[in-house]
């Protein structure tokens, strides 16, 4: 995959965001607070993997 342009319009001026991991974008909400939801959700799947590891290897 290559890069991707995210473009938001906020307060009637365009914001462009370049990033080759996220590449779709809702209206709602705006870009940083996409970013931030995505890590936390990631950050909760890294952990939920890591804690089934540790119980199969009991």
């Amino acid at each position: 995959m290559g890069k991707s342009a995210i473009l938001e319009v906020k307060n009637s001026e365009v914001q462009i965001y370049c990033h080759e991991n996220y590449t779709v974008m809702t209206n709602q909400p705006d870009y940083k607070t996409q970013i931030k939801m995505m890590d936390y959700w990631l950050y909760q799947s890294e952990r939920i993997h890591s804690l089934r590891c540790v119980s199969c290897l009991r």
